[in-house]
């Protein structure tokens, strides 16, 4: 009797330890970022804020452009635009 108890602790332990080993889960967020405004159009040398909504505080955000020689983000993680002829 003592020696199915003692095995049935041990299974018992064996479980709970390799369910405590196990991989957790990966939290998805889902995330709805919203630029305001929207649309912009600016003349050569106008500038512009750009607001990013629906992202934690914490997330780091880059501003980047694919045409340098047209628009360019004074800082990678601000919101200011300089526009420039092109």
């Amino acid at each position: 009797m003592k020696k199915r108890l003692l095995y049935a602790a041990f299974a018992t332990l064996f479980i709970f330890l390799l369910t405590a080993c196990r991989d957790k889960e990966d939290v998805v967020l889902t995330l709805k970022p919203q630029l305001n405004p929207s649309e912009l159009t600016l003349t050569v040398g106008d500038k512009a804020t750009v607001t990013l909504t629906g992202v934690p505080q914490d997330v780091e955000v880059f501003w980047i452009t694919g045409a340098d020689n047209i628009a360019t983000p004074v800082n990678r993680t601000h919101d200011k635009t300089d526009v420039k002829a092109g």
